[in-house]
């Protein structure tokens, strides 16, 4: 579920670089707070729409990343590392470590390969979590229909963010992602341009925290290289009966 939301919000990959404010200045026509705090949502607004006019530019996405799943119920965080491949409608989540596994989206089926177990698992995203595994590169538009959007301070992501960083707070509008989704931190790199840092904390407080590296975009990636071709004698399942 995870890898389904993170690729969804991986959209925002497309967000180009845009002029910044040094730490400590003015903004133009800011005479008082109140003027200050509508030109900082301002040009926030601006960068929104930067990024929607970027990705419509953006072909694909590849990259590596390393994801910590923090639990009440356990003292450490779970981590894995692998690969991600975004490319329309599709991506695939290569897990290398701890233990290795596959995760294939499109067109809201979720495919999931284990190769010690050789077996894959097999859902079908329902109501608004199918709309969300069908769009991991979305735009504006479908975003705001389904969250509420705020920058915040990249410090909250990541105490080590450049200056040159923004980040963003994204919360569910309905009730159908409100179960899997309390709300979405991302730190976005204008200078690459990238997210980051992915942080989803669901209802529950348990927070996925996935982080990119080596991202390029617009290579070129092939059907091949997103299909999932177990080899013979893998088993498939659909979890619960439907695997919804």
């Amino acid at each position: 579920m995870t890898g389904v939301l993170a690729a969804y919000v991986l959209g925002l990959a497309g967000l180009g670089a845009l002029p910044m404010l040094q730490p400590g200045t003015t903004p133009p026509g800011a005479e008082s707070p109140d003027n200050n705090g509508a030109e900082t949502e301002r040009r926030f607004e601006a960068r929104l729409e930067a990024f929607d006019r970027a990705i419509a530019g953006v072909t694909d996405l590849r990259a590596n990343f390393r994801q910590e799943k923090h639990t009440p119920l356990l003292r450490r965080p779970m981590v894995s590392t692998g690969t991600v491949l975004v490319r329309g409608e599709r991506a695939r989540w290569d897990t290398r470590e701890p233990r290795p596994s596959t995760m294939t989206l499109a067109a809201g089926e979720i495919r999931i390969y284990y190769p010690d177990a050789r077996v894959v698992e097999i859902y079908q995203a329902q109501g608004e979590m199918r709309e969300v595994a069908a769009s991991p590169l979305p735009r504006l538009k479908d975003l705001r229909e389904r969250f509420e959007i705020r920058e915040i301070p990249a410090i909250e992501v990541d105490g080590g963010a450049d200056a040159d960083m923004f980040a963003a707070r994204l919360e569910p509008r309905n009730d159908g992602l409100r179960e899997h989704i309390d709300f979405i931190r991302v730190l976005i790199d204008p200078a690459t341009p990238c997210i980051r840092i992915l942080e989803i904390v669901d209802p529950d407080g348990e927070r996925t925290r996935v982080e990119l590296t080596d991202v390029r975009v617009s290579t070129g990636i092939k059907d091949e290289e997103l299909a999932l071709t177990p080899p013979k004698g893998v088993r498939e399942i659909r979890p619960g009966g439907g695997g919804r």
